[in-house]
């Protein structure tokens, strides 16, 4: 049976158990109590509302803002007004630590078509993009009259691809103009960067409307059945692919290397060493998703911690949802950049004091633990699919 399917089922079971109680204990639509299950069935609306409305939409507003100067700042460099390539360097780090923080919750767009959105925007695990990028470079500047850029190969373009050019094509203190050789294949990759961010918008403003709407309204299970598959990016993207593989400690991806050797050639960002920053970035999604939290207007509003109490959890299930966000904390600490890197390949289990890669990692497993037994557990909807079998 389809994941999401299942997940839809458990849900409509469950509200439909609530209403069912409530007609026959004759508490007038009250069900179990205050804190049982039917009393959150109005509270659906809440949190789908923030979380939509207040978390996700102001950072996919950002992110396409910040997509839209990259394309044009590029076009205008190449054009002839001189860009100055630190300058692109941040606005491109600016759209990417956005895109990180989306990707950590892909409901909706990000997911929709096997997540090919997403995969057009940034490609990674595909680490082919340098590799890519220089052949078709090479194929435009040689014959542009031939030339037909390859929509269908993602690491050449995207996110990924202006990281490669920026950060290992040229040197930060370059200047972007028409006489660059990389110009006529910045402008193609420009141009569906600025195509395929536009295309996100409208899509994310049809999700908004589709959950304002009667049937959207009338399906609030299914949707926080998508929402709450989403956060499992936790577990086997963020803390197996993207922390245990360079760190090489075994998971059932089954990824291998060398401790010390080539480990961290399975880190993302190798160019622009942001790969610290993009793991913050993708807990700081999660954790403000579970506490309601808005980067936007820096106010706390109805999220799952909230929801977790409307459904009558234990307090310790209630006060664990605090340590996803203090996790956070321990690798905001850690070194940046090449130091990062170095940390990785020198990593140890031998010291697992605070402040070391070894005590951040542990940090993050406990959150996952927790979320795959206390906190799906509470909700009533069974593990997704993809974490069955992994309660490490």
């Amino acid at each position: 049976m389809n994941k999401l399917l299942s997940l839809v089922l458990i849900f409509a079971f469950v509200a439909c158990n609530s209403s069912s109680d409530s007609s026959n204990n004759g508490d007038n639509g009250n069900g179990g109590g205050p804190n049982g299950p039917s009393a959150v069935v109005d509270k659906d609306l809440e949190l789908v509302t923030n979380i939509t409305q207040n978390v996700v939409s102001p950072k996919v507003e950002s992110f396409v803002n910040y997509a839209s100067i990259l394309a044009g700042s590029v076009q205008a460099g190449c054009g002839g007004e001189a860009q100055k390539v630190s300058n692109l360097r941040v606005i491109w780090k600016s759209a990417m630590m956005d895109f990180h923080y989306l990707e950590a919750i892909p409901f909706g767009p990000l997911s929709d078509n096997n997540a090919s959105l997403k995969r057009n925007l940034y490609s990674w695990p595909d680490q082919a993009a340098g590799t890519v990028v220089e052949v078709q470079i090479e194929k435009l500047n040689k014959n542009p009259e031939k030339y037909k850029f390859k929509e269908s190969r993602m690491a050449g373009k995207g996110l990924d691809a202006f990281e490669y050019i920026l950060f290992a094509k040229l040197n930060n203190n370059d200047v972007l103009d028409g006489a660059s050789e990389v110009c006529p294949y910045m402008g193609l990759i420009a141009d569906d960067l600025y195509k395929t961010s536009q295309d996100f918008k409208k899509l994310w403003q049809d999700e908004l409307d589709y959950v304002a709407s009667p049937d959207g309204q009338t399906s609030l299970k299914k949707y926080m059945s998508e929402i709450t598959t989403s956060l499992y990016f936790a577990d086997k993207n963020l803390k197996d692919r993207k922390i245990a593989a360079p760190l090489n400690i075994p998971t059932s991806l089954g990824l291998s290397c060398d401790s010390g050797v080539n480990c961290h050639e399975y880190l993302e960002h190798s160019y622009s060493l942001l790969a610290k920053e993009a793991i913050v970035q993708n807990m700081q999604a999660l954790t403000d998703v579970i506490t309601g939290f808005s980067q936007k207007s820096k106010t706390v509003g109805f999220g799952y911690k909230d929801y977790l109490k409307e459904l009558g959890a234990d307090d310790s299930v209630v006060s664990f949802s605090s340590k996803v966000g203090s996790s956070i904390n321990s690798w905001e600490k850690l070194p940046s950049g090449e130091e990062f890197y170095e940390s990785v390949k020198n990593y140890s289990t031998t010291d697992c004091s605070d402040g070391t890669l070894c005590s951040s990692y542990k940090a993050l497993q406990q959150v996952t633990t927790w979320m795959k037994k206390d906190f799906i557990s509470t909700l009533n909807t069974g593990l997704p699919g993809s974490v069955q079998g992994d309660n490490d």
